[in-house]
Formats: structure tokens, sequence, C-alpha cells
């Protein structure tokens, strides 16, 4: 990927950060991380609405209640919206439920906040994008196995294989540079003591999936050198 000057990457991180407080999960969807967006965005938003339906919108008070509304604003700016709603209105909400509301919401907000700075962080870095894209990579490698639309035949198919006879480990794939991420395959080899021998291919691990997995169970195995 081409790198960014130190503006465009610095408005960058102005992005993610902005759209990690205002949708909570945003940020790592921007940066390629979707599962981990769509994870974030269920538990805060979850933990949030559970909060309102505890004790009514009513416990977002901008004016009673400063410090629980500026940690609440964490998880969006739709909560300032929410706030000037309630003070328009008449959502009296006391004892208990109150206390628990403003818990759940605040919370919240605070962990909306780890999100947003764990964003920026895996954005300035690049370990968000390059984790994104191996997931795409990944998935597109088992989509063209046939087994991305159906993870269950995976799954039974694991089952299965296990259950026949023990497993022993035949190729495996070593991580060469870790900033590129670039891996090196070795395969075992049987003859004198045996052993991990390399192949002396290098790639991405998506590439070196695709090559060498497809000689797994067959004699053109062995013809690896």
């Amino acid at each position: 990927m081409k790198p960014r000057s130190p503006i465009d990457h610095t408005l960058w991180l102005f992005l993610v950060g902005i759209g990690a407080w205002a949708v909570p999960g945003a940020g790592h969807f921007m940066i390629g991380q979707r599962k981990h967006a769509l994870i974030l965005f269920v538990t805060i938003a979850l933990t949030f609405l559970v909060g309102l339906y505890i004790g009514s919108i009513g416990i977002i008070d901008p004016v009673g209640a400063k410090p629980w509304y500026l940690a609440q604003l964490l998880v969006s700016p739709v909560v300032g919206l929410i706030g000037q709603i309630a003070q328009n209105g008449h959502y009296p909400v006391y004892g208990r439920p109150a206390d628990y509301a403003q818990i759940y919401t605040a919370l919240a907000g605070l962990l909306n906040l780890l999100c947003i700075l764990n964003a920026v962080y895996r954005a300035y870095t690049g370990i968000g994008e390059k984790i994104g894209q191996e997931e795409e990579e990944y998935s597109s490698l088992l989509e063209q196995m046939g087994m991305g639309v159906f993870p269950r035949l995976l799954e039974k198919n694991l089952d299965s294989i296990m259950n026949r006879r023990p497993l022993e480990p035949v190729m495996r794939f070593r991580l060469f540079d870790p900033e590129k991420r670039i891996f090196e395959v070795e395969r075992m080899t049987y003859r004198g003591r045996g052993g991990w021998r390399s192949l002396h291919k290098f790639d991405t691990l998506a590439e070196l999936t695709r090559t060498f997995l497809k000689h797994l169970g067959k004699d053109s195995f062995f013809d690896l050198m």
C-alpha cells in the first residue's frame, strides 16, 4: 500500500477518531477490521440501550448530572441530541433505576473512548489495516476453497478428518518479515533424521496457501523441494 504523506496521515487519523466517536466501531471499520467493528458496535450500543431502558432518556442530563453526561457523550454525538430532547420534555427518573442507568450509559461511553484510542493507534501504526487486509485475504481464500459461504461445512470436514486418524503437521508457514507480512513455507521431510525443510518460497500468506495447500494429501507433496 502506498504510504501517505504526513498531512494526509494526520487527516486520516483525525477522520478515524471522528468516525469512531460518531458511530461505535466505525473507526475499526474504516481501517478494515469489520468483524471487530461489528462486535464493538453491538457491545457498546447494547450497553447504552440497556441503560436507557432502565432509566429512560431522563438520565441524559447535561445540567444536573454533568460528570455523567460527559462520559455518556463519549458514546456518540447523538447523545447530545438525546440530552436536548430530555431537557425539553419531562422524563423524571429517581432512585436506583437512575443510578444503574447512569452507570450503564457512562460505562458505554468509557468503553467507546478506549475503542476510539485503539482505532487511532492502529491507524497510526498501520496494524489495523494489515489485519483487516489479512482477514479479507483469508475470507477470499475460504471462498475459493468452497468453504467461505458454508463455515459449518469446514467444521464438519475438520471433525471428520480428526476422527478418522491422528493428524501430524506436514507443512507450516513461518513469518519471515513482520513489517511486510511476508511468510516462508516449510514442509516436513522424512529423509534421514527428518524435520522441517524450507522450500525457499517467500510471499504473502494468502498466496503461499493458494500455491501449496493443494499438494496436501497428494504425491506431488513429496516433489516439493
